[in-house]
């Protein structure tokens, strides 16, 4: 172990994540790495750890049509992050609003969905680590 044992806090902040996704999400799977000691929490391995992610992190770039339209579900599906978080997002004003709101569910066009993901906006990642099987 090169580096010093991290928290799941610790963990979460050098992933960029909320603490309660690596705790609720990443910790519970029946692979993630045993704690190497305890100190008020559990410490794990940072090598463990990277290596634990990087066998379930698959970068994708979905192509999108940027003529066709995409319901929030399928576009939180296809960039592997959960619905809620896009949906808060978007709630909160770091996803741009929909491009046609006049059916049931709204509706964003591809283009539009990869212009925000081009300027970062909403810090989505391409990653897929947060639903593991």
């Amino acid at each position: 172990m090169s580096r010093a044992p991290e928290t799941i806090t610790e963990i979460a902040a050098r992933y960029g994540l909320n603490r309660s996704t690596v705790n609720t999400e990443w910790a519970l799977h029946p692979r993630w790495p045993a704690p190497v000691g305890r100190y008020r929490a559990d410490l794990y391995d940072p090598a463990a750890v990277d290596a634990w992610v990087s066998d379930r992190t698959v970068e994708t770039r979905p192509e999108w049509i940027p003529e066709g339209l995409y319901t929030l579900r399928e576009i939180s599906d296809r960039l592997g992050i959960n619905h809620g978080t896009l949906r808060a997002k978007v709630q909160f004003g770091n996803w741009p609003p929909a491009d046609d709101t006049s059916g049931k569910a709204h509706l964003w066009f591809g283009s539009t969905i990869q212009r925000s993901l081009s300027q970062g906006l909403g810090n989505v990642r391409y990653r897929r680590p947060l639903h593991c099987t």
